[in-house]
C-alpha cells in the first residue's frame, strides 16, 4: 500500500474586508493680539490618535496642533499656537466582522475669516475639514491543504479562493509652485476652486508613481473697480510614492486632496503671483491573492474549516445640493463664511437594486450682532434623501456610505435677519458580499469499520477503513472475499494503489 501525502501550507495575510471615510468639520474663535493684516501659512499637525470600534462606527479621536503664521499691522511675521482636540466617526458595517481598523486623518482644509478687528485683539472664526480614511482588515492565519499526493486525482476535491490583499497603504504630500499672470491687476485673491484632471498611477517594486493635472479656478478682486474676477489655470504634478512590498501591475487606489494654497501679489505688479498649492495622496496598494486548496478527499473525515471572502458587488457615486434660510433672533452685520458642516443620522436603506441614503446635514455658524458689535453663534439642521442603483445588492449584504460636504456658502439676507445657507454634497456608495468558503485543515481517520446489514439475511455491506500496514491481499483473506470483487465493487484502477484512511466497500457473509 501506498501512503497518502498531504501537502500542508499556512495561508497568512492581511486581509482588506473594505474601505470607508468620514468628513469633520470644526469651528472655533481664535483671538490674537493687536492688529492681523494677513494670515500666511498654516501648519497642521495630527496626533495621539486612537481608535476604537464601537457599534456601527468606528470613534477616531486625537489632538490637532496648528502653527498659524500672520503679518501683524506693521507688516511683521508673527506666529500663534493653538492645539484642539478631535472626534471623528466612520461609519462601520458590522456585518462585516472585522477585526481591526487601520485610521488615515489628514486636515483638507482650512478657512479664516474675520469677525472683529480692534487694535487690541483680532477674533477669527476658524473652519477646519478634516477627513479619516479607515480600512478595515482581517489577519488570516489558517493551515490549509494544498494537494494529496499518491491518490487517485478523481478522489480529491479543489477549488480556488481569492482574497484582497492589503500590500500598503500611505500619506504622501507635494507642494506644486507656479507664477500666473492676471489678465487684471488684483487688490486680493478672494478664492480658488481645485478639481484633478488626467490623474494616472504605474507601480514598480517598492514604489507607486502618480502623475496628473489640476485645475484652478481663482477668484479675485480687480484693483481699481473692485469687481470679481475669475480666470482658470492648469498644472501638472507628479509624485513617488515608496511603498514595501508593492510590485509591477498592482492595483492603486489614489485619493487626492488640496489641503493649502498660498498667493504673493507681485506690489509692483499686482497681475503678477506666485501661487503655491500642496496636494496630499492617501495611497492604497493591494493585490489579489488566489489560492487552490482541497475542499474534501472521497475516503476521508476531514476537519472542517470556513474562510471569510468578500465580493464587491458595485460601487457609485452622485451629488445633491442643499438650499435653506434660517431666521436670526437678531439682525446681524456679519455672518461667518464658510459655516461649520457636518453630516449625522446617516442612513443607508435597501430596497432591491436601490440604496436610500438618508442623512441631516448640521450647520453651525456665527455673527456678528448690528446693535452691539457681539459675536453670537446659531445653528440649524436640514435633513436629506438621494437614492443610488446598485445592480446586484441585497439584504445582508454590507454598505459602505461616505458623504462629503464639498462646498458650504452663507449669505446675510437684506433684512439682516435672515442667512441663506447652500450645500453641495458628494455621496459615494459600495456595496460588498461576505461568502463563506469551506476547506480541510488535517485529516481524521473514520472508524474502523462501519456494518450495514442488506435487506436480506446473512449478508452485510462493510465499510472498511484502510489501515496503514494493509494490502489488498490482506483485506480480502480478513473478509473472505476474493481480490476481483473488492476491485470491482471500489471501481479500483490499481489494487495496488490503496492508501490508509481510504473507504472500501465489501459485500460478504455475516458472521453474527
Amino acid at each position: 500500500m501506498k501512503n497518502v501525502n498531504f501537502v500542508i501550507d499556512t495561508l497568512e495575510l492581511e486581509q482588506l474586508v473594505g474601505e470607508n471615510a468620514a468628513q469633520c468639520s470644526m469651528s472655533r474663535e481664535i483671538i490674537i493680539p493687536g492688529e492681523v493684516k494677513r494670515i500666511k501659512e498654516v501648519e497642521n499637525e495630527i496626533v495621539d490618535v486612537e481608535t476604537e470600534i464601537a457599534e456601527g462606527k468606528v470613534v477616531v479621536r486625537g489632538t490637532l496642533i496648528q502653527k498659524i503664521e500672520y503679518l501683524n499691522e506693521e507688516g511683521n511675521p508673527m506666529e500663534h499656537h493653538v492645539e484642539e482636540e478631535f472626534m471623528v466617526f466612520v461609519p462601520f458595517p458590522e456585518e462585516t466582522g472585522s477585526e481591526y481598523v487601520k485610521v488615515f486623518p489628514r486636515v483638507e482644509t482650512v478657512k479664516h475669516d474675520e469677525m472683529i478687528k480692534d487694535m487690541e485683539k483680532t477674533i477669527l472664526n476658524q473652519i477646519v475639514v478634516m477627513e479619516v480614511l479607515a480600512l478595515f482588515l482581517n489577519n488570516v492565519k489558517e493551515e490549509v491543504i494544498l494537494d494529496v499526493e499518491e491518490i487517485n486525482i478523481k478522489k480529491v476535491k479543489k477549488e480556488k479562493i481569492s482574497f484582497d490583499k492589503l500590500v500598503g497603504a500611505e500619506v504622501a504630500a507635494i507642494t506644486v509652485d507656479s507664477e500666473i499672470t492676471l489678465d487684471e491687476p488684483a487688490a486680493r485673491i478672494d478664492s480658488t476652486n481645485c478639481k484633478f484632471e488626467d490623474l494616472t498611477t504605474t507601480t514598480d517594486f517598492d514604489k507607486v508613481a502618480i502623475q496628473g493635472s489640476i485645475i484652478k479656478q481663482v477668484f479675485y478682486l480687480e484693483e481699481m473697480s473692485g469687481s470679481l474676477i475669475e480666470e482658470n489655470f492648469k498644472d501638472t504634478f507628479s509624485c513617488d510614492v515608496e511603498m514595501a512590498g508593492v510590485e509591477p501591475d498592482m492595483e492603486v487606489i489614489v485619493k487626492p486632496r488640496v489641503s493649502k494654497i498660498t498667493h504673493e501679489i507681485n506690489p509692483q505688479e499686482r497681475d503678477q503671483v506666485i501661487q503655491s498649492v500642496e496636494i496630499t495622496f492617501y495611497v492604497q496598494v493591494k493585490a489579489v491573492e488566489t489560492i487552490e486548496i482541497v475542499c474534501s478527499v472521497e475516503g476521508f473525515e476531514l476537519e472542517k474549516g470556513s474562510l471569510k471572502t468578500f465580493r464587491n458587488i458595485g460601487e457609485t457615486s452622485d451629488q445633491l445640493s442643499l438650499l435653506g434660510e434660517i431666521e436670526l433672533d437678531k439682525a446681524a452685520s456679519k455672518v461667518s463664511c464658510p459655516p461649520e458642516s457636518n453630516i449625522i443620522n446617516l442612513m443607508a436603506v435597501v430596497n432591491e437594486d436601490i440604496v436610500e441614503i438618508q442623512g441631516t446635514v448640521k450647520a453651525k455658524f456665527s455673527f456678528v450682532t448690528e446693535e452691539d458689535s457681539q459675536i453670537e453663534r446659531d445653528e440649524f439642521e436640514e435633513d436629506f434623501s438621494h437614492k443610488l442603483a446598485v445592480p446586484g445588492i441585497d439584504q445582508g449584504m454590507s454598505v459602505f456610505v461616505y458623504p462629503r460636504v464639498e462646498k458650504t456658502n452663507t449669505m446675510l439676507l437684506e433684512d439682516k435677519k435672515g442667512i441663506k445657507y447652500s450645500a453641495l454634497i458628494d455621496v459615494s456608495l459600495k456595496v460588498v458580499e461576505a461568502l463563506e468558503q469551506d476547506f480541510v485543515m488535517e485529516d481524521k481517520i473514520v472508524p474502523e469499520e462501519e456494518v450495514k446489514e442488506f435487506q436480506g439475511s446473512g449478508a452485510v455491506i462493510v465499510v472498511y477503513v484502510v489501515q496503514k500496514e494493509d494490502n489488498i491481499f490482506n483485506i480480502a483473506q480478513k473478509f473472505n472475499v476474493s481480490i476481483e470483487t473488492i476491485v470491482k465493487e471500489n471501481k479500483l484502477e490499481d489494487a495496488d494503489l490503496i492508501y490508509e484512511g481510504q473507504k472500501l466497500l465489501i459485500t460478504c457473509r455475516s458472521t453474527r
